[in-house]
């Protein structure tokens, strides 16, 4: 299917970006991890990316790059476009 073909383009195109991911923690709070894709595909269907080794929903990206406000400790924070 055509959809599935695009969203795979997509997320090959993201291959060695930075990006913000959102995450639930246990006590539901939204935690925001900066990392670079590594490789994407498929679990039970679904697209997924791999950031910094770890696995999660292409739907789970937030922004490419930094979202605004997010401080890497160098005291400068990144730009990021968001989705």
């Amino acid at each position: 299917n055509i959809t599935d073909a695009a969203t795979m383009i997509y997320s090959s195109s993201l291959v060695g970006k930075e990006v913000t991911v959102g995450q639930f923690d246990s006590d539901g709070k939204l935690q925001e991890i900066v990392g670079t894709v590594t490789g994407t595909g498929t679990y039970n269907g679904n697209p997924v990316v791999f950031v910094d080794g770890v696995s999660y929903n292409l739907s789970s990206i937030l922004a490419v790059g930094r979202l605004p406000g997010t401080n890497d400790g160098s005291g400068e924070s990144g730009t990021a476009t968001q989705l």
